[in-house]
């Protein structure tokens, strides 16, 4: 807020230098971290990782809202954009710049008024949630213990030594995880992409790979962690 407070409030005539290069490098902080937190979220399907991500994403929703609406902002850009043929020393990629931060804006509501602007910070809000929902969902049937597929060392014919190792510490860990000991004739798959990418390519039991491939092409459909009505929202 700091660094937008002080491109949106300057007493300086808009450039592309003190407008433009200044609200591209602004906020670098709060990206690079919310990008991390997310990644780690989707990735590891963490529980924790979820619940600050679902009381995170409000907030975060609502500060991008606040940017896209600030008028002055808004105004000291466009001034920019207005202006732009008149710099003769800007390279083609300061005038994609230029081009692309407007466009960003134009096309996410800066140019709303009354209660077209109240009415898309609430429909991005609501946007907002129904995204963190839609991949936690995802993360959540991707961990799930129904979309396991257990396969034993005569069907594992066609894998590379290396998958069938990553196959053999899957299915040890979910041993461990369930609180039993470990069979070390059995080779776990999931729907992770390391895991079901190499089944799919190198597999030769075509059963296996159908049987696969269906968990894969029925994910979210039904059950707890059903996401057609999130999709139908969205």
């Amino acid at each position: 807020n700091l660094e937008l407070d002080a491109i949106s409030e300057s007493a300086e005539a808009p450039t592309f230098e003190n407008t433009i290069v200044a609200y591209d490098r602004s906020g670098s902080t709060l990206n690079e971290a919310t990008l991390t937190l997310s990644n780690l979220e989707a990735a590891l399907g963490d529980t924790v990782l979820m619940n600050i991500m679902a009381e995170l994403t409000p907030e975060i929703s609502e500060h991008s809202t606040n940017v896209l609406l600030n008028e002055k902002l808004w105004k000291r850009i466009r001034d920019v954009y207005d202006n732009r043929q008149k710099r003769t020393d800007l390279s083609p990629e300061d005038m994609r710049l230029i081009e692309e931060t407007y466009r960003n804006f134009a096309e996410s509501g800066a140019n709303l008024e009354g209660a077209a602007r109240e009415k898309f910070r609430r429909l991005n809000a609501e946007l907002s949630n129904l995204n963190v929902k839609f991949s936690q969902n995802v993360a959540n049937e991707l961990k799930d213990p129904a979309n396991r597929l257990w396969v034993k060392e005569e069907d594992t014919a066609g894998l590379p030594e290396s998958i069938k190792t990553a196959a053999r510490a899957e299915a040890k860990a979910a041993f461990a995880e369930d609180g039993r000991p470990d069979d070390e004739s059995l080779y776990l798959f999931t729907l992770y992409a390391p895991s079901y990418g190499p089944f799919m390519k190198y597999a030769d039991n075509r059963s296996l790979r159908e049987k696969l491939y269906r968990m894969y092409g029925s994910r979210n459909i039904g059950g707890e962690y059903d996401n057609t009505q999130i999709l139908k929202d969205i």
